[in-house]
């Protein structure tokens, strides 16, 4: 017996094998859907919900005075059992999930599908409904030893009793394994104090886990134990040992579905960048290893057990699983990589960045008894190409482009084919071709030589990644020769100077060789090379006279057969007669017009005249060369008018025959039709039109070769501002903005003779342009300060429909009065932004910006809300140096150092050791390496240093033109070979370069912008060194040094004043003292 969760009671109908009995009318029962957990199991457990009538009664145990059969109503939750409602579905459904987790472990089927029959050792039904008041209304209740000792294999859960709402599923799959389990002879697990003292009939278990033979309502998760039963402290029964008891017979574990070690491990198919694995830990002990490859990268995993709140979309119900799962990701070796069991979660994960190779997942369960069941194992993986097999092609070929084929590869990008020779002299196999393919075949293209050959492939991946190379497979090319063949025509006389030379096809030929003699000069006439047909004709005439002919076959592989029989033919062509002209018609609307004839015997070619009468012009069109196998001809173009046409044949010896009866026929071609015009017009069907550059549209005309167009703006009384007559299309589209205004336009159509047709009906419609809409400004967007670090911001707006031209306006704020004044105003603006040019860039202060949108008409919208920024760039940051260092080989050195955003441009400093001279070189072009962090400048040909020993400094300034401090010095040497120096320059010689003399002493330097010459021998050269982010000079000499630490502690106001000096004076040649 199961204890109830509640004691709730109502009212059940009589119902007998699938009817109820209600007011003396049969109804329908509901449907139940159909689940099962694992059909075709020696064990069923059949969950009823749609009612049952046991005949088996309860002696002495009933509560209700009655006796005779126990009647179950339909499990119901609305109190209408003729249907289950969407609520009552998903209790059945989640009820089964949960039965069906607590048995997955074992052969056992949990179904929602009558068996039929409910034997001993087979089959155990589940009677769910009602609230059980005939026996006491507990949550179930249950004979002892039932499915094993031919008491009835029926067993009660009374819905009602065991919970509600979100918690119902929960209790009524408790109670129903809890009842499976009494019917398999397992008793309560009970609780007893240290003293032995039985504490509770159930154990209702932690909040965490409880146990299924107890009554564990409340907690996460219940699972079968191994524990106290209710026979005493010491009855310690196991779950599963008496289960799959001899007593029990037919229920057993499942077979594990994966082994328990890297060697028995399931070796998964990685065919996606997906992996879904589903299994069951069967036992205690069981773990489930899955052996998969992948390539390179970072690989994750998850796995969880049946997931109640995800299948059922409500995360009010605990999630039904069993298992408390632990994760383990094993190398080839089986070396734990990563695992995962977390304390908070029934679920684990683990990732790592793994090299490509083959690893392992282990799952498990804690060991904490009865943390078994189903799981789901998902992640993602980086596939590795399959190996393909070579299927063709084999054996002998006697066609030399092989076909290739192989099996398909999964994961694959595209394929490798590799195809050797065998090199019979060396005894080797050496490569032949190579290449890339994207389907399983590839067809040869170009010939093998006879030869023999292998063939392999292999699948290429993603990452450049690529599989093991497949199978060989041999072939060798060996094209049979060609048979000879046999000439069939032309034989003997005939009077066709361009005869049809036919022959056979014989065996593995593929051209031909045709060879044709006179045979009393013995010239050769005709020689056809390479020739893939069996019938020939040549493209010039045969003279008459006597000429024999031959031919042979080559094969695929350029091998000849031998010549055919000879075969001797006189030609002895007749003067041909006049032919007779059929066509053209006598009226013919066609300025193309055929003319046709038969046939006439001897035509070698055929001569066409024709006279224009309209004119008077003769030879208006002559042809000559017309073939003799054709019987009709279409010339160029013909002018309306009325012409005369001959005709005659010429044989092959130049004779040419009579004229035919001459053919008088008249071109004229009809006037074109009217067209219709449709458009402009909107997809409304509307004629206001919002577009300047409207399209014109019209029906096709009759016989229309093009079309003129006629449009007046009546409006501004403006006539023909469209007037074309060269539209060979049903429509065009206006090249020039049309002014707004209303419109008058027709269209007529034009013949091939240049004949008008009439002009169309006349088609009006306006072109009224819309005011365009008030822009929205929307940057630059303000840091998180306030203000935009950028003296060159970029100002950008949207609107919900794109006009024409924009007028941007920027204002200057005062700040101490706040008055505004322009300081930008920019029209035809064709894009939504607007960058501040460099000359104009900003200054520390506050601009308002407005912007205002215009089209072509000359209609603006209204100004833009105002848009304040406040200007504020920060002082550029003191770079670092990253190189040039060391010695180096190249006199044009890539200057690298640190770079930020507040960086507008930098200033470089460089100093020759050896010859006391300094080079300014003002940065304003520099490069910017991708992810922003660094800044380089290549030193051009033109500043190629000399051999030497170098000092470098460099600084930054922002677009306000504020200067940062000087950086560390870095040092490095140039050494170029002496094959390098002729491309040098001497340094003196190279443009927009500043050579600094040597500044006066500390003492003279005091004064800013010295005025007097100081002696030769008082001159010192100092180096600037970093202190407060500002270029200083030392107040004395230093010695040299490689690594650009300071060698003294300086005055830093002194030293400022030292570097300032020194970069006046390179602007000030004047004042410069050279030593």
């Amino acid at each position: 017996m199961f204890g109830g969760a509640s004691q709730r009671r109502r009212a059940a109908a009589v119902r007998v094998r699938g009817f109820e009995f209600l007011e003396t009318r049969f109804v329908l029962a509901p449907v139940v859907p159909a689940f099962s957990s694992l059909p075709g199991a020696p064990v069923t457990v059949y969950l009823d919900f749609d009612g049952h009538t046991e005949t088996q009664d309860w002696p002495g145990a009933r509560s209700d005075g009655q006796s005779g059969a126990v009647v179950t109503p339909v499990f119901d939750i609305d109190g209408d059992q003729t249907t289950f409602n969407a609520a009552e579905l998903d209790v059945i459904k989640e009820s089964y999930l949960r039965v069906a987790e607590d048995f997955a472990p074992f052969r056992v089927n949990v179904t929602t599908v009558d068996p039929g029959s409910f034997n001993d050792f087979e089959a155990m039904r589940v009677s769910i409904g009602g609230n059980g008041a005939w026996i006491g209304s507990p949550g179930g209740i249950a004979w002892l030893g039932s499915f094993n000792n031919g008491l009835v294999n029926t067993c009660y859960v009374f819905s009602d009793n065991v919970g509600f709402g979100a918690s119902q599923a929960k209790g009524i799959g408790m109670a129903a394994s809890h009842e499976v389990g009494h019917t398999m002879n397992l008793l309560h697990h009970s609780v007893y104090d240290s003293a032995g003292n039985k504490l509770a009939e159930y154990d209702s278990g932690r909040p965490d886990l409880g146990p299924i033979m107890g009554a564990p309502y409340g907690s996460e998760r219940e699972t079968w134990s191994s524990a106290p039963d209710s026979n005493g402290p010491n009855s310690i029964q196991d779950d599963f040992a008496v289960l799959t008891s001899s007593a029990n017979r037919t229920v057993k574990f499942r077979a594990d579905d994966y082994g328990n070690t890297v060697a028995l491990a399931f070796p998964y198919q990685v065919t996606s960048s997906t992996l879904t694995v589903n299994g069951i830990i069967e036992q205690n002990s069981d773990v489930d290893m899955i052996r998969f490859e992948t390539d390179a990268g970072n690989i994750a995993f998850s796995v969880s057990g049946l997931n109640l709140k995800a299948i059922i979309g409500n995360n009010n119900v605990t999630y039904g699983t069993n298992l408390d799962a632990i994760l383990r990701l094993l190398d080839s070796n089986g070396n734990v990589i990563a695992s995962d069991s977390p304390a908070n979660s029934l679920f684990a994960s683990v990732s790592a960045t793994v090299p490509q190779g083959i690893y392992y997942l282990a799952i498990s369960g804690t060991g904490q008894y009865g943390a078994v069941g189903q799981y789901t194992v998902t992640g993602n993986v980086f596939p590795l190409p399959a190996v393909p097999v070579m299927l063709a092609p084999t054996g002998i070929l006697g066609d030399p482009l092989p076909f290739f084929s192989w099996t398909i590869g999964s994961n694959a990008v595209d394929y490798e084919l590799q195809v050797e020779r065998y090199d019979a002299v060396t005894d080797t196999w050496i490569s032949f071709f190579t290449t890339n393919v994207t389907t399983n075949t590839y067809t040869s293209q170009f010939q093998y030589p006879e030869q023999v050959y292998r063939a392999r492939v292999r699948t290429n991946g993603t990452n450049n990644s690529v599989s093991a190379w497949s199978n060989y497979v041999s072939f060798t090319v060996d094209v049979p020769s060609p048979g000879i063949p046999t000439l069939i025509r032309p034989i003997g006389d005939i009077g066709l100077s361009i005869p049809v030379f036919e022959w056979t096809k014989p065996a593995n030929a593929t051209s031909y060789e045709l060879l044709v003699t006179n045979s009393v000069t013995g010239d050769r006439v005709i020689y056809k090379t390479n020739y893939v047909g069996n019938t020939y004709q040549h493209f010039s005439p045969l003279r008459d006279g006597s000429y024999w002919a031959e031919v042979r076959s080559s094969n695929a592989v350029g091998e000849f057969s031998g010549w055919s029989r000879r075969v001797d033919f006189t030609i002895d062509a007749p003067i041909p007669a006049a032919p007779v002209l059929k066509s053209p018609a006598t009226l013919t609307t066609s300025q193309n017009p055929r003319f046709t004839w038969d046939l006439v015997d001897g035509a070698a070619v055929y001569d066409l005249w024709v006279n224009n009468r309209t004119t008077g012009k003769t030879q208006y069109f002559r042809k000559t060369d017309i073939s003799g196998n054709a019987t009709f001809f279409d010339p160029t173009f013909f002018d309306q008018g009325v012409y005369v046409a001959w005709l005659r044949g010429i044989n092959g010896n130049q004779e040419a025959g009579l004229w035919s009866a001459p053919r008088t026929f008249t071109v004229d071609v009809p006037v074109p039709g009217k067209p219709v015009i449709t458009g402009p017009v909107n997809a409304d069907k509307t004629t206001l039109i919002t577009s300047l550059n409207p399209t014109f549209q019209w029906t096709a005309a009759a016989r229309a070769a093009r079309y003129e167009l006629w449009a007046n703006n009546v409006t501004t009384g403006q006539l023909q501002i469209i007037r074309r007559s060269d539209i060979t299309d049903t429509k065009f589209t206006s090249l020039t903005n049309l002014t707004q205004g209303f419109y008058r336009c027709w269209v007529r159509a034009i013949n091939s003779a240049n004949e008008v047709g009439e002009w169309s009906n006349v088609y009006t419609f306006t072109i009224d342009e819309p005011t365009p809409q008030v822009p929205v400004i929307t940057g630059p967007t303000a840091n998180p300060a306030g203000s935009v670090d950028n003296a060159n911001p970029i100002f950008s707006w949207q609107t919900s429909v794109d006009a024409p031209f924009y007028q941007f306006l920027l204002y200057e704020v005062n700040p101490r009065t706040g008055a505004m004044s322009i300081y930008i105003n920019q029209f035809g603006l064709t894009q939504k932004s607007f960058t501040i040019p460099f000359d104009k860039r900003l200054k520390e202060q506050t601009y308002v910006a407005r912007v205002r949108a215009y089209n072509v008409s000359g209609d603006y919208s209204n100004w833009s809300s105002d848009y304040r920024v406040r200007i504020d760039v920060p002082d550029p940051v003191t770079p670092t140096l990253r190189g040039p260092s060391g010695t180096i080989n190249d006199n044009t050195p890539l200057f690298i150092w640190t770079h930020d955003k507040a960086s507008f441009r930098y200033e470089l400093l460089i100093r020759d050791m050896e010859r006391n001279e300094n080079i300014v070189i003002q940065v304003s072009s520099f490069g910017v390496i991708p992810d922003g962090n660094q800044a380089y400048y290549n030193l051009p040909a033109d500043k190629a240093l000399r051999n030497s020993t170098y000092r470098w400094w460099v600084r930054a300034f922002n677009s306000m033109g504020t200067a940062g401090g000087w950086s560390n010095a870095g040092t490095f040497v140039i050494r170029v070979t002496e094959s390098d120096r002729a491309a040098a320059k001497p340094l003196e010689s190279l443009p927009q370069q500043t050579l600094l003399a040597a500044l006066p002493e500390r003492s003279e330097r005091m004064v800013p912008r010295p005025a007097v010459v100081v002696p030769a021998d008082r001159v010192h050269f100092e180096e600037p060194q970093v202190v407060s982010a500002a270029p200083l000079a030392a107040a004395r000499e230093l010695p040299a040094s490689t690594s650009g630490t300071p060698a003294a502690s300086v005055d830093p106001v002194v030293e400022q004043q030292l570097i300032d000096e020194a970069l006046w004076r390179m602007i000030n040649p004047a004042a410069v003292v050279r030593s």
